[in-house]
C-alpha cells in the first residue's frame, strides 16, 4: 500500500481518537482544568500542553505511526524517512508483514512497554541525575525546569506522543485488511475479502477507493471528534449505549 494512503487513514485515526485521548487524560483538557481549579494560570499551562500534545500527536499518528509497521522493510518511504529507527527494528530479524511488525498484539505491547519505560523509569533517572546538575540555573530556572521535568508536563507529552503513534500503527493494520493482518502473532493472516481488487499494494482498485474515502472522511472525523469533546460525551458510555440499543 502506498504511504500516502496510510497517511490519510492515519489522519482519520488521529481525529477519531481525540475523544478517547481527552476522556482518558492522555491529553489534558483545559476546560476540565479550569472547572476543577478555577485557576487561570493553570488553565493557560494546560492549554499550551494540550496544543503541544495535539501538534506532536498529529505528526506522530499520521506519519510516524501510520508508517511504523513498514519500517520492517528497507527502501520503503517510512524507512527512508527514519533510517536509524528502521535499521534498529530490522536488526531484530523482523521481516516485512511479519509477526512482529504487522500483528495487533505485538504492536500494542511494544508501545505500552515503551510508554511504561519512558513515563516511569525516565522520570526517576531525571530526578536522580539531572536536577542536581541544574544548580547553575538558580531558583527561578530550577522551578521552571522542575515543573517541566518532574511535575508531569514532559511525561504528558511523552505519553501522548507514544499513544498517538500506536493509534497510527493500528490504522496501518486497518488499512492493510485487504492484504491480510494478524490480531495475534500466532495467527495466520486474516482477510476481509479475497480477490485481486481487495488486495492492497501497487495502487490497486481497492486502495484507490480507500484513499479517496479517507480524504472525504477527514472533515467528518474532525466534526465528530469536536462534537464529542465539546458536549463532553464519554466514548465508553456512548459505546455501551449503542450496544444496549442494538441488543434491545
Amino acid at each position: 500500500m502506498l504511504y500516502e494512503t496510510h497517511k490519510l487513514v492515519g489522519e482519520n485515526a488521529f481525529w477519531l481518537s481525540l475523544p478517547l485521548m481527552f476522556s482518558t487524560g492522555v491529553v489534558v483538557n483545559p476546560i476540565e482544568v479550569y472547572q476543577n481549579t478555577g485557576n487561570f494560570s493553570s488553565t493557560v499551562v494546560a492549554t499550551g500542553l494540550a496544543a503541544a500534545s495535539l501538534a506532536v500527536g498529529y505528526k506522530a499518528c499520521s506519519e510516524l505511526g501510520a508508517g511504523y509497521p513498514d519500517l520492517d522493510k528497507s527502501n520503503t518511504t517510512p524507512s527512508n524517512d527514519h533510517p536509524i529507527l528502521g535499521r534498529f527494528i530490522r536488526s531484530f530479524g523482523t521481516v516485512h508483514r511479519g509477526k512482529y511488525s504487522h500483528s495487533f498484539d505485538t504492536i500494542t505491547m511494544t508501545f505500552i512497554l515503551f510508554a511504561l519505560l519512558m513515563c516511569k523509569v525516565f522520570p526517576i533517572i531525571v530526578d536522580n541525575n539531572l536536577m542536581g546538575a541544574l544548580d547553575f540555573l538558580g531558583g527561578a530556572g530550577q522551578l521552571i525546569m522542575g515543573q517541566f521535568l518532574e511535575d508531569g508536563i514532559l511525561n504528558s507529552l511523552i505519553l501522548s506522543t507514544i499513544m498517538f503513534t500506536m493509534v497510527g500503527a493500528w490504522s496501518h493494520l486497518f488499512a492493510d485488511l485487504g492484504g491480510g493482518i494478524r490480531l495475534f502473532f500466532w495467527q495466520k493472516h486474516i482477510f476481509i475479502a479475497k480477490g485481486d481488487f481487495f488486495r492492497t499494494g501497487n495502487d490497486k482498485g481497492g486502495e484507490i477507493i480507500l484513499r479517496k474515502l479517507s480524504k472525504v472522511f477527514v472533515p467528518v472525523s474532525i466534526a465528530f471528534s469536536i462534537g464529542m469533546i465539546i458536549f463532553n460525551i464519554n466514548i465508553f458510555t456512548a459505546l455501551i449505549n449503542v450496544v444496549r440499543g442494538l441488543i434491545g
